[in-house]
């Protein structure tokens, strides 16, 4: 079962870091992935599907699947806690 990202909690709690766009030379890399039909960042670090579908991580099988748009699409982010 996806364990869904709080997106208010991230935007609020965290700077994102644009890392790229889609899979680097050896896989993909950071910590969220953001889906360019619905804006919803998906957590590498469990099992979350964006709320169109259209990317889902298996953290089990370290997998990264996207069935709808291109993985050069896909927006790379890293997170690190706001100070506050």
């Amino acid at each position: 079962m996806a364990q869904k990202t709080d997106q208010k909690k991230l935007l609020a709690e965290f700077d994102l870091v644009f890392l790229s766009k889609g899979p680097g030379e050896h896989g993909w890399i950071g910590q969220f992935y953001r889906c360019p039909l619905c804006g919803y960042y998906a957590d590498r670090n469990k099992y979350d599907i964006c709320e169109c579908g259209n990317i889902c991580i298996d953290v089990d099988y370290c997998r990264v699947s996207v069935s709808k748009t291109p993985e050069s699409e896909i927006e790379v982010y890293n997170a690190t806690k706001k100070i506050k």
